[in-house]
């Protein structure tokens, strides 16, 4: 059995491995779709001090996307040009300060490995189990992958997130504490402005823990609502003021004005036609299977582009409308 002394540097050594691999794997490569929407508010944000989408002047705020991202992203480009210097803001979407920005994932990285590692922990008391979750947490978030570590999505972080929030409620369930279930509702408020549909896993969470208290009576499960009230009061600390800021500038008292495209444009997949559903599985096929995917259910890249039968699901930026279809967005 290996002593806590040993667990530690071996914890440590992985943490440390696999930020390499990642320093090794992220590149310049460019900052596109919705990880440039941030980019962009938060190059706004470090030069102009307002969350904003705007390219030109004067800049005027915005609420498109959640702000805990633009935030972190802001303080990366700080960092940046206070060792590189100021540049041309369009010398951030690819390149070598696009390369220096995207080292804060190693951060949330670090942040996933040790939630998947205290909660495996917590719920197996096996070192060696909650070492090899952690290790395989890292998986989908290879340099490789298109939501990994080489990208600026949110999905890294949002997991980050949500791990470290599942972790510290089930600590505070655990031991009762007020203070441990203050953590957690503060955790649970940076989720929220990481990925907003987490607004309403708050509230849902709230009332189930009150259900668990009315009609359980086991401490583990139950929360009394003082404990409640404490969770509720920590989320609504972090992510009341970003609202307001919404409320009063936009007339709107929620985290992201995303919310309502997000729900048309899934809607669509409500809508799909039966090819459209067989081509599903070759549209959003990993790369590397694609053209066997489609070979085997007979699609081509021509089903792709115009006049195509799965021109609809197509929203990449290669495609030869793509262009006509953001303008009329």
């Amino acid at each position: 059995m290996l002593t806590p002394i040993v667990q530690r540097l071996v914890l440590a050594a992985a943490i440390v491995a696999i930020s390499a691999v990642w320093i090794a794997g992220i590149d310049g490569s460019p900052i596109r779709r919705d990880a440039s929407q941030s980019l962009r508010m938060a190059l706004n944000l470090e030069r102009h001090g307002v969350v904003s989408m705007s390219e030109d002047m004067p800049v005027r705020p915005s609420m498109y996307r959640e702000p805990l991202p633009v935030i972190t992203e802001a303080a990366a480009i700080r960092i940046v040009d206070s060792i590189l210097g100021p540049a041309d803001v369009n010398e951030y979407f690819q390149g070598e300060r696009a390369r220096w920005i995207k080292y804060q994932n190693l951060v949330w990285s670090a942040v996933l490995f040790l939630a998947v590692f205290w909660v495996t922990r917590e719920l197996t008391s096996s070192f060696l189990l909650a070492l090899l979750a952690a290790v395989i947490s890292m998986k989908p978030f290879a340099p490789g992958a298109g939501i990994g570590v080489n990208s600026l999505l949110t999905e890294l972080p949002g997991t980050a997130l949500l791990i470290l929030t599942s972790f510290l409620l089930v600590k505070a369930l655990r031991s009762g504490s007020c203070w441990g279930f203050a953590l957690c509702g503060a955790v649970f408020g940076l989720l929220a402005l990481t990925k907003a549909a987490f607004l309403y896993i708050a509230g849902g969470t709230a009332v189930l823990l009150l259900i668990a208290h009315c009609f359980t009576a086991t401490r583990w499960i139950g929360a009394r609502p003082i404990h409640i009230a404490v969770l509720a009061s920590a989320f609504a600390v972090i992510v009341t003021p970003w609202m307001a800021r919404n409320l009063v500038t936009f007339g709107s008292f929620q985290i992201s004005e995303r919310g309502g495209l997000m729900v048309y444009w899934r809607g669509l997949f409500n809508q799909m036609t039966a090819d459209e559903y067989k081509g599903a599985l070759y549209v959003w096929a990993p790369r590397q299977i694609r053209h066997a995917v489609g070979s085997l259910l007979s699609f081509s890249p021509a089903d792709l582009e115009r006049g195509g039968r799965l021109q609809r699901l197509n929203s990449d930026e290669s495609a030869s409308f793509f262009k006509e279809d953001l303008a009329a967005e």
